[in-house]
């Protein structure tokens, strides 16, 4: 009896962890797991900043390269990966703001994806 009640609370657990709505973080924090990086050997950007809006559904609209860093470089790869991954990984659920603007970095990969709070 023991063990089929152990089992039981087992298996309830495991239902309300996976039924628990995961916070806005680790929702846009999926995109890292979509993000398949570009490979070059000397890359000309460091990073890019891509912006978009969610609509009611989680859905992203407006994707858009902001800017690439440093100032005055160009990958275009590594902006289309982004974009790539943004839309791969959607939808959004939870997020209270809509407009999310998230940096992409080469040398934090596979890391954490920074979203940022104000507009670059």
């Amino acid at each position: 009896m023991r063990i089929i009640s152990k089992l039981f609370l087992g298996i309830w657990l495991s239902i309300l962890i996976f039924l628990a709505p995961a916070s806005a973080d680790s929702d846009i924090q999926r995109v890292n797991n979509c993000w398949a990086m570009p490979f070059k050997e000397h890359m000309p950007s460091e990073a890019v900043i891509i912006s978009f809006r969610l609509d009611e559904a989680g859905q992203p609209q407006n994707i858009e390269i902001v800017k690439y860093l440093p100032e005055g470089t160009s990958f275009p790869e590594l902006g289309f990966s982004a974009i790539r991954a943004v839309k791969r990984c959607a939808p959004y659920h939870g997020v209270t703001d809509p407009h999310v603007i998230l940096t992409f970095k080469h040398e934090q990969w596979p890391g954490q994806i920074q979203k940022s709070k104000n507009k670059p």
